[in-house]
């Protein structure tokens, strides 16, 4: 055997092996502490450092990539059900063993939760902590989807499936998307799988359950339907994608821009996208003129219009926020993909400016799920630029260039993406069921989710300012600071309180 083909196998064996190390990481890092450090090393780059290498290095790579393409081909529904299944397992697992482990909070699980429960009840869109409707905070109606769903199964595990399953299903359409540039099923895949195991995305979807993370399934929709002609489906992928939330008619706008570019006859289809985007845009901003989200960009002015101006009568301090290490960050998670798709850059630019530009700074430095939108329409647009290399330089550069969309320019350590609940915390939602909620509740923000819709439940504020208080030991006191909480967990049989129980996750007080 040739000194190449044993470097070829060598990389493979060692792909293979973190790809694995990584899975085990994962799935039993809950309870194996040094797994714990493993699952937040980015070892999925490493894999693909070394299956690009083993592809630049091995012999007759170009016919080997031609056998392993036709296999695919044949095995094409088998390893698609597969594919598909075990993504959809993977976040619906992750999800719900987060809120099993006490991970979800008040805010906002309980925001969502109670406002689809209430409009069920007669107080539209009644979020809990809100104590008024959600649609006061965000132009959002594309959540009125989620009550049939929810009107068929009412609980709480409705809104994290259908949360988990759409941000898995994103796939689907993405993957159909690079079919129509004429990639091959190799780099097809290896685009969805960059979805799948992104960063990105993840320390997005593990931040409790949020709204924006049905952004990627209806852009990669749309953009697929128009490839493919199919128009009717495009339009109801750009519908909801502007019910999404009051900024993604920026998203709406990127995808004419894409649109017009595909020929004469989009074009009607492109220019009546960005009529829609603007005049959703605008609709948005008359109806919702004062979002408490606006007091984040006061310094650039108290009016949409004025913070529009500032920015635009700015441009050296724009630049320099794109310039910024958050955006940096966020371009270099797809490694080359971002350096070689100047179109999908420039596109992502409104979004980026529009969260560069808050004072909040989890916004501001693109954390959690702020920086979705903008790597979204980078990543959309990468099948575009995988067939313009393949066309110019053939499979085997397309294949390298999609392999790099898993190796980062820059440095970002993933979340913690599976939890699963301990004993202490199963016995501890057991005994949350046994709750008395005909008098009033005061719950931590983690154990909220955990108990019906009622009015009797409040979130806790701080001291023992309710007949049943509720206290996780280890979990965020947020909103109020861990003082106060520490105050509450020992000043309670002064106030009056008794212990009614007890373990090593939660404390339930009572005062009779």
């Amino acid at each position: 055997m040739s000194a190449r083909r044993i470097a070829a196998w060598a990389f493979v064996v060692c792909a293979a092996a973190l790809l694995v190390s990584q899975a085990a990481a994962f799935v039993f890092s809950a309870r194996v502490p040094w797994l714990a450090e493993l699952s937040r090393l980015r070892l999925v780059p490493f894999a693909a450092l070394a299956a690009l290498v083993a592809l630049a290095v091995a012999p007759g790579r170009a016919a080997a990539l031609e056998r392993l393409e036709a296999w695919l081909g044949v095995h094409r529904r088998t390893l698609a059900a597969v594919a598909a299944t075990v993504a959809a397992a993977m976040f619906l697992a992750s999800k719900v063993g987060q809120h099993l482990a006490f991970e979800t909070g008040a805010f906002d699980l309980s925001m969502y939760h109670h406002a689809i429960d209430n409009t069920l009840h007669g107080r539209f869109m009644y979020a809990f902590g809100l104590e008024h409707s959600f649609f006061t905070e965000h132009c959002a109606p594309f959540l009125l989807t989620w009550v049939p769903f929810y009107a068929l199964v009412p609980s709480v595990y409705t809104l994290l499936t259908l949360h988990a399953l759409a941000t898995a299903a994103a796939g689907v359409p993405l993957y159909l998307l690079a079919r129509r540039h004429a990639l091959g099923r190799l780099d097809a895949g290896l685009v969805t799988l960059a979805f799948w195991l992104s960063p990105i995305l993840w320390r997005g979807f593990v931040f409790d359950v949020h709204h924006e993370l049905w952004g990627p399934l209806f852009v990669f929709l749309a953009l697929w339907a128009a490839h493919a002609g199919r128009w009717p489906v495009f339009y109801v992928a750009l519908a909801l994608l502007l019910s999404l939330k009051e900024d993604h008619p920026l998203s709406g706008l990127a995808i004419a821009v894409v649109v017009f570019t595909l020929g004469m006859k989009a074009r009607k289809h492109a220019a009546f996208a960005a009529v829609l985007s603007v005049g959703w845009l605008a609709v948005a901003l008359t109806v919702w003129p004062k979002t408490p989200y606006l007091g984040r960009y006061a310094p650039l002015g108290d009016t949409h219009g004025a913070v529009a101006w500032s920015l635009l009568s700015h441009p050296l301090d724009t630049l320099v926020l794109l310039a910024g290490r958050p955006v940096r960050a966020l371009l270099g998670s797809l490694g080359a993909g971002a350096v070689l798709n100047p179109l999908g850059v420039l596109l992502a630019v409104p979004h980026l400016i529009l969260n560069r530009a808050s004072t909040h700074p989890l916004q501001s430095e693109l954390a959690l799920y702020y920086g979705l939108p903008a790597w979204t329409l980078v990543l959309a647009t990468a099948p575009r630029v995988l067939a313009g290399l393949k066309r110019r330089g053939g499979s085997v550069l397309a294949t390298c260039a999609a392999l790099t969309l898993f190796v980062p320019a820059t440095v970002d350590v993933g979340p913690h993406p599976l939890w699963w609940p301990t004993g202490g915390e199963r016995e501890a939602a057991a005994q949350l069921t046994a709750l008395d909620l005909t008098r009033p509740v005061s719950a931590q923000t983690e154990v909220v989710p955990h108990l019906p819709v009622t009015e009797s439940v409040k979130l806790w504020r701080g001291g023992l300012d309710a007949p049943t208080v509720v206290l996780m030991r280890h979990k965020s006191t947020w909103p109020m600071p861990e003082a106060e909480h520490a105050r509450a967990l020992g000043g309670a049989a002064d106030a009056g309180y008794r212990t009614a129980f007890e373990n090593d996750a939660m404390l339930v007080f009572r005062r009779d």
